[in-house]
């Protein structure tokens, strides 16, 4: 495989890129030949570094995420499963397959993994409230923001921290997994909420 500096880059338009979010029609093990012969034209060298991964989650999102690129790096270092500084066609497969056809549950695995490497690092209330609603947004997790605020505020409270405290990431991953009720009081939106999510689905569908 070349240089990330040697590799010419093709000119793709945002509905091109988004033909690689491709697993919502994948049937079966012969669209593979489809799926890979579109992945090669967008990175013919055969995986994204890390900028390459950036940009597509940018185009994807309306540049959404442009000053989100420490997140992004982590999420990037979540899927590099071999940990070489890729992301090759598998990896590649893994991330798509998770954000267009993963559970919830699923995807609130993933999440929790995201700094598993890093179990101590700190948050406040806020940037904890910040990050899980950027990587729903990511994940495309329907959710209520509300209630995603009344959860963290429980955490807080439980563990004796006060609002303006940093709490480790361990310590709220645990909470979330052993009390199954605050991911469902996160997922449970209210009737404005659910028409406002439908309105963004079907911005997003309207897009490509």
């Amino acid at each position: 495989m070349g240089n990330f500096l040697g590799r010419q880059r093709l000119s793709l338009t945002k509905k091109e890129l988004a033909q690689l979010k491709f697993v919502n029609d994948l049937k079966d093990k012969s669209d593979l030949n489809e799926i890979y012969s579109r992945f090669v034209t967008c990175y013919p060298y055969g995986y994204l570094n890390l900028n390459e991964f950036i940009e597509y989650i940018q185009t994807l999102n309306d540049d959404q995420y442009f000053d989100l690129n420490d997140l992004l790096k982590d999420l990037f270092d979540l899927f590099d499963i071999n940990q070489d500084q890729r992301l090759n066609f598998d990896e590649f497969i893994s991330f798509n397959q998770l954000m267009s056809n993963g559970t919830n549950e699923e995807k609130f695995k993933k999440i929790f993994e995201i700094y598993a490497n890093n179990p101590t690092k700190l948050f406040t209330k806020q940037q904890l409230s910040d990050l899980i609603k950027n990587l729903f947004d990511l994940f495309q997790v329907n959710y209520s923001k509300s209630n995603l605020i009344n959860v963290l505020q429980f955490i807080f409270h439980k563990n004796h921290f006060k609002h303006y405290e940093q709490i480790q990431w361990q310590i709220f991953t645990k909470e979330m997994q052993e009390n199954h009720f605050l991911v469902k009081e996160i997922l449970a939106f209210n009737d404005i909420e659910q028409q406002q999510m439908t309105q963004q689905q079907q911005q997003r569908t309207e897009r490509f």
